[in-house]
């Protein structure tokens, strides 16, 4: 079973610890720390209605999971492209990589789409084509979809309903707001609302380093605490007026 940091806290509440909770302070780095170009800015989101860990949001101009050259290896059931600026994009299935046969949209320009898309009730310009690929079993995860991927060595490969999964290790998971999307696709009412109150893309993974310099930039108002509530270690913000992490400050208000 693949599952999100978030998710892991979810199945494991209520049972015994693994290790034993605990936290401190995470010293943060002083003066400019060198930054991507996509990083615009960070906010936290308290889920102050909700016993949630507190979470985050990463205003760019660009989609995050997707660059030029991005090429996959294969670290046991963990499909992974790393950019040397920090990020990475994930997917999660075992079983071998089997011939498979498979049909794809291909477009005027010669590049071929998973899935065309619909456009005033009728397919883009293209045809269908049979093509065949080194692929994964068919599975469910992200309802089934298909992603086409191109490895390390140039081998072009298809994922067959693989799953998200936690964080590979020295990354942490955040979510996105892409503003160049934002800005095209969002009217009316929603175009008004702020940035960071949209629910953003998720499943993009940044290094531990990168992560805290962001934090470092952006919420340099804020502590940060490294904490380990008893399923694993991650990274939270506290509030000013706090002097524990959220879970300690809701346990200290239960006990009053």
């Amino acid at each position: 079973m693949y599952l999100s940091g978030e998710q892991m806290r979810v199945v494991n509440a209520g049972m015994p610890f693994k290790f034993e909770p605990h936290w401190s302070l995470v010293d943060l780095p002083v003066g400019p720390q060198p930054l991507p170009d996509w990083a615009k800015d960070m906010r936290v989101d308290w889920m102050d209605r909700y016993a949630n860990a507190p979470d985050f949001r990463l205003k760019t101009n660009r989609n995050l999971r997707d660059w030029e050259g991005m090429r996959y290896s294969r670290e046991g059931s963990m499909f992974i492209a790393r950019h040397p600026d920090g990020r990475a994009d994930a997917y999660y299935q075992d079983g071998p990589l089997t011939p498979t046969k498979l049909q794809r949209w291909r477009m005027p320009d010669g590049t071929l789409k998973c899935h065309p898309r619909i456009i005033k009730n009728e397919l883009e310009p293209g045809g269908w084509v049979d093509i065949e690929r080194l692929c994964t079993r068919q599975e469910q995860g992200f309802g089934g979809s298909h992603y086409d991927l191109v490895m390390l060595d140039g081998t072009e490969v298809t994922l067959r309903g693989p799953w998200h999964g936690g964080a590979p290790a020295g990354y942490l998971d955040v979510a996105y707001v892409d503003m160049d999307y934002y800005r095209r696709n969002y009217r009316g009412y929603f175009a008004k609302r702020p940035w960071y109150s949209t629910g953003g893309t998720g499943g993009l993974f940044i290094t531990e380093s990168l992560f805290i310099n962001l934090f470092a930039r952006f919420c340099s108002h804020l502590r940060l605490a490294r904490v380990n509530e008893g399923y694993g270690e991650n990274l939270q913000p506290l509030k000013p007026e706090w002097d524990a992490p959220k879970a300690w400050m809701q346990a200290k208000a239960k006990a009053a």
